[in-house]
């Protein structure tokens, strides 16, 4: 009827829920049908070394017993896993700032409104960060890349979205940054380059997200 997860304190892990719970139905053993309930959490290591998460405990109400429905005859329980997670975590990489781990990070830009603008008039400027690997609210503003003399640069709003890729096995994240770009002169005015670094974890090689000059 009801189920709760109750996240262990760790100060070597940070567990945030992606998405559940969500439930479907198997066969168990004996021909028993088993409802299953699944909760999805992104697990960030906070440190590097030999990590060990604590157990893990579910607990809440089991609808009519287990056989019926009605709030009068639930009962409650508690669930502990007793496999033990173990985790390798190497260390990050000093040369790559801002440290984003993932396997794979694009940048797209659109300006409203096209190429050609009034001096003094506000264009939109929509930055879009596409990665695998991490969620949307782990990714890094873009608002630093923004600075030159040929625009002001007004943040209006962040949008961040994660979610699981379609085989359940990558975690997807997008950051889509809202800016407002006011031109300082008329004349030929130009976008900054856009290089960020990222770290390819199957690879184990520095890469670069790019958004040429505009």
């Amino acid at each position: 009827e009801t189920a709760s997860p109750d996240l262990p304190n760790s100060n070597d892990v940070l567990l945030q829920k992606l998405k559940g719970p969500t439930a479907r139905s198997r066969t168990g053993p004996g021909g028993r049908r088993e409802i299953i309930n699944e909760f999805v959490y992104t697990l960030t290591p906070l440190r590097s070394g030999d990590l060990e998460l604590p157990p893990l405990t579910v607990s809440g109400t089991i609808a009519g017993n287990g056989y019926g429905y009605g709030h009068a005859s639930a009962r409650r329980f508690e669930a502990t896993s007793k496999k033990r997670i173990l985790l390798q975590v190497r260390p990050a990489m000093a040369s790559v700032r801002p440290w984003l781990p993932l396997k794979d990070l694009t940048i797209n830009a659109t300006l409203d409104g096209g190429p050609e603008v009034e001096e003094g008039q506000p264009v939109t400027l929509a930055l879009e960060l596409s990665a695998v690997g991490a969620t949307g609210s782990q990714l890094p503003s873009l608002e630093p890349f923004l600075r030159g003399a040929d625009f002001r640069v007004y943040r209006e709003q962040t949008i961040t979205e994660g979610k699981l890729s379609s085989t359940g096995q990558d975690i997807e994240g997008e950051r889509t940054e809202y800016f407002t770009l006011v031109p300082s002169s008329g004349g030929k005015l130009l976008l900054p380059e856009i290089r960020l670094p990222w770290w390819d974890v199957r690879n184990g090689t520095r890469e670069y997200a790019n958004l040429p000059i505009h």
